[in-house]
């Protein structure tokens, strides 16, 4: 086996070995290093990250099902740090915890250290949120929850204003940032005050980003409503949703996930190789 550059004019040939949104960095950006790792002419594995100040961070990683074991995740690991060493003090690795997870078993092989960190990312099944006591309980759904969907461009830049006035948490560019999947985002409004929201970003496959829950602290049961509500538009608009992740920004956030989502476990990992 041996490892080569991947030079960007080339990316589009071999997309399939990176993350979706890895591989379309690795087109849109020079930022991003990106090995191949080939057996004779084949492609069979991938490696790609960025120079984050001091450290070099693993965005991506891959090695076919076939050629694992054979020692090429370690040779593009040796690669990349021959070439990074002279310009980092660390290679980080941020991932999330999948089903299939030899991961960590290599990174303690290469010599990579877990880190804490202050990033919390969960996961919630849907299959689990019927059996929460919360969610048991009778709560009127309200005819003030509105559909990003069915929202005008004014309406949404004047939300954002009215959030930001509540010092409630929003994306960069608020309610109009375009990664917001306006199908199954919706907020709870009563006359000029907002009582909560939930924002899902676009996106493909069976787990959906939550990117943003927020309730009236003074009214935390809107907070149940808003996602029971989003339950059900997932089940009507017929997308097929395993699981929610979301981020804990901040503690109260976090504080907020686990009083309605008690089933919600924390699923991301940080490793560190200091050079």
């Amino acid at each position: 086996m041996e490892v080569r550059v991947l030079e960007r004019e080339n990316a589009k040939f071999y997309s399939g070995l990176f993350l979706p949104q890895v591989a379309e960095e690795i087109e849109n950006s020079e930022e991003t290093l990106s090995l191949i790792l080939q057996s004779g002419r084949i492609a069979v594995g991938a490696l790609a990250g960025k120079l984050e100040e001091d450290s070099f961070v693993i965005t991506s990683l891959y090695v076919a099902e076939n050629y694992r074991r054979e020692g090429g995740a370690t040779l593009l690991f040796e690669t990349l740090k021959d070439a990074v060493s002279p310009l980092v003090r660390n290679i980080k690795i941020h991932y999330l915890e999948q089903e299939e997870d030899g991961l960590e078993a290599y990174l303690d092989v290469c010599g990579f250290e877990e880190e804490i960190t202050d990033t919390r990312f969960y996961r919630i099944f849907l299959e689990e949120i019927e059996g929460i006591p919360l969610f048991q309980k009778d709560y009127r759904s309200s005819e003030h929850i509105s559909s990003f969907s069915g929202l005008k461009e004014r309406d949404l830049e004047w939300l954002s204003h009215l959030a930001e006035k509540q010092n409630s948490l929003l994306p960069p560019g608020g309610f109009l940032n375009s990664a917001i999947d306006k199908n199954l985002s919706i907020i709870y409004q009563r006359e000029n005050e907002i009582m909560g929201y939930l924002l899902f970003d676009e996106k493909e496959g069976s787990e959906l980003m939550l990117s943003a829950l927020w309730a009236d602290p003074k009214n935390p049961a809107v907070a149940v409503i808003l996602l029971r509500e989003a339950k059900k538009k997932m089940e009507e608009t017929g997308k097929e949703v395993s699981s929610v992740l979301t981020e804990a920004v901040n503690e109260r956030s976090e504080a907020l996930l686990k009083k309605l989502l008690p089933t919600a476990r924390q699923v991301n990992r940080s490793w560190n190789y200091r050079i």
